[in-house]
């Protein structure tokens, strides 16, 4: 029993301590925030600064090469070697692939074997022929057997020369199973694999032009209207870090009467980190209408509209000071502003709706 009255006793003693710290703490809430109401209106605040502005439109494009050459073979065969791949960045003349050449190396090797008897053939008759001209000479043959030898000779050279143009045309046929690069570029459209039939003519790759670059933007024509070719451009690529001024190299000649949408060409384009910089993928591009000189600029949350005039409210000496500004352009969030104020005063951009001229404010941090 004893043991229960004391037990009884220290719970009350701490629910006795809890309900007074929790008084206290209530207390000094309402002290702080009457202390805030003192104190005024709290605002959160920005400054105005001095900007340069453009009046810019914002679109996305598709990074393109100006030429585009289609690969295809001289030669017809299966594919021996590939040495490329889609994507694979090429030199002009670097071998791509190889079509199977041993059925032309055995001719080549064959007519090498008659080119050299008919050599010799043709060696031994002008041999002969030397000695039937001295003997016709000496008059010792007959007209008739000296044009014979003559005429064996003449022959024996026509198939020295046959035999040459042969073996010229089968080293051309050898040299066209190598397939090689025909400008610097980036390779696509490579679907071909070892052992298929490559046909004579027939397109087997694409290589994208790496020298002239440019952007394609499809644009509608309302806009395009406010575009003048050479006009500059910023142009925002993927794993670049900054921003790149190009200019209108092209604007559509012809609206497409349905969509009333054409395509702006932007380049040409030149880029050292062009391995890094994937053909076809889009890039944002600024287009800028105007450019303007450096003003004063606010935070669009600065401003209050009271009937047909905008105002912001200057902060100083913990006082809010109305000032009358007129509004320029506007960029994103910020817009410009014309009036009795200068760079780097402050301005309220919080509770506006509770601000009129020498208020009372303080800059509100929160209250934990």
């Amino acid at each position: 029993m004893k043991k229960k009255v004391v037990t009884s006793i220290i719970v009350i003693i701490i629910l006795g301590g809890l309900f007074s710290i929790i008084k206290k703490e209530k207390s000094r809430d309402h002290t702080q925030v009457n202390n805030n109401k003192d104190l005024g209106i709290p605002i959160n605040t920005t400054e105005i600064s001095m900007e340069k502005l453009d009046n810019k439109i914002v679109y996305m494009g598709d990074l393109v090469p100006k030429e585009i050459s289609k690969v295809s073979s001289k030669a017809q065969g299966h594919i021996e070697k590939i040495y490329v791949d889609n994507g694979d960045m090429v030199k002009k003349e670097q071998i791509l692939m190889k079509l199977e050449d041993k059925d032309i190396k055995l001719k080549i090797e064959k007519l090498n074997i008659q080119l050299k008897e008919a050599q010799l053939n043709h060696e031994y008759l002008l041999k002969e022929l030397k000695k039937t001209h001295e003997l016709f000479v000496e008059e010792a043959i007959s007209k008739t057997q000296y044009e014979k030898i003559e005429h064996e000779a003449n022959m024996a050279e026509l198939k020295v020369e046959e035999v040459k143009s042969s073996l010229k045309e089968l080293r051309s046929n050898l040299e066209d199973t190598v397939i090689r690069a025909p400008i610097d570029g980036r390779i696509t459209g490579l679907d071909n694999v070892v052992g298929d039939m490559v046909q004579r003519g027939n397109p087997i790759l694409m290589i994208d032009s790496i020298k002239e670059l440019y952007v394609e933007v499809q644009m509608p024509e309302s806009d395009i209207m406010k575009l003048k070719k050479s006009k500059k451009v910023y142009l925002n690529f993927p794993k670049i870090d900054k921003e790149m001024e190009s200019m209108i190299s092209k604007l559509p000649e012809n609206i497409s009467t349905k969509t009333r949408v054409g395509a702006v060409e932007i380049g040409p384009i030149k880029l050292k980190a062009y391995e890094d910089i994937i053909l076809g993928r889009t890039i944002e591009i600024y287009f800028i209408i105007e450019e303007y000189s450096e003003a004063l600029v606010v935070e669009k949350d600065a401003i209050k509209t009271i009937g047909n005039k905008n105002v912001v409210y200057l902060i100083k000496d913990n006082k809010a000071i109305k000032k009358e500004v007129k509004l320029g352009f506007s960029q994103r969030n910020k817009v410009q502003i014309n009036g009795d104020i200068k760079e780097g005063e402050i301005v309220a951009n919080s509770n506006l709706d509770l601000l009129y001229d020498g208020a009372k404010v303080f800059i509100f941090e929160g209250i934990e």
